[in-house]
């Protein structure tokens, strides 16, 4: 089975854990141990990150690092940053660009959080940058929250007044089911304090749409499905709502 993957909180040099290292060289020995027991894709910045882009037919994928560079209020570095802001700019070049953050983006601010909305100022950056973009056609892959989740764009725009990006929250396939976050336009779906089996498929059709479907269990458990099609797939943030997303115990 092809894999891509990217350490997040729970692999990466104890929980929560960021650039600070818990012992000396520890940093730099997960880099390595990364490039060198990981399949990957080639590395923007090898000695500083694990952050990588590749592509697939006419889909780019950007996966971005951003545990190993984390420090308070600053969820990664200038220079990753930067790339990150140039491969997103220049979607203009694919139908569709997959962007795979490990963190939750949706939610209530929170001071210091271990999330997007705990480094605000990151956050309203790269909202700019996704709203602004000459081709509104990313779709943000999210992880870490224990559930499976879908927002159309409207809940994603920061402080932004422009349409904005959907994002698919995918999971858990193997975790006990919980909740990050929310308010999403389609809600939310997994079992508190239950394996959910959850997963979904992302496909990519010959009249430039991208089709998500969402399981859970086996194949005959449908979630939702989505079709996003065309030059722009973003939702508009004038009808945002607030609160947080609730499932069964």
């Amino acid at each position: 089975v092809p894999l891509v993957y990217m350490y997040d909180d729970h692999d990466w040099l104890g929980n929560d854990s960021g650039f600070q290292e818990t012992q000396p060289g520890a940093r730099q020995t997960a880099l390595e141990s990364y490039r060198l027991a990981i399949p990957h894709y080639p590395l923007q910045q090898p000695n500083s990150n694990s952050a990588h882009a590749f592509t697939i037919g006419t889909v780019r994928f950007v996966v971005s690092d951003l545990r190993s560079e984390a420090r308070p209020q600053q969820i990664y570095s200038e220079e990753q940053r930067d790339w990150l802001f140039r491969e997103l700019r220049q979607s203009y070049l694919y139908d569709f660009l997959i962007w795979v953050t490990t963190k939750p983006w949706i939610g209530t601010p929170e001071q210091g959080g271990d999330n997007w909305l705990g480094n605000p100022n990151d956050r309203q950056m790269l909202a700019e940058v996704l709203s602004s973009l000459e081709r509104r056609n990313v779709l943000a892959v999210s992880s870490d929250a224990h559930m499976t989740a879908f927002d159309d764009g409207r809940n994603t725009g920061g402080n932004t007044s422009n349409a904005s990006f959907p994002i698919l929250q995918s999971g858990p396939l193997d975790r006990l089911g919980s909740t990050k976050g929310g308010p999403f336009s389609d809600g939310c779906y997994a079992t508190r304090w239950e394996r959910n089996h959850q997963y979904s498929l992302i496909q990519f059709t010959n009249d430039n749409c991208l089709v998500i479907t969402a399981y859970r269990g086996d194949e005959t458990t449908v979630l939702f499905t989505k079709r996003l099609c065309g030059d722009n797939i973003y939702g508009s943030t004038a009808s945002a709502g607030t609160g947080s997303c609730e499932i069964p115990s």
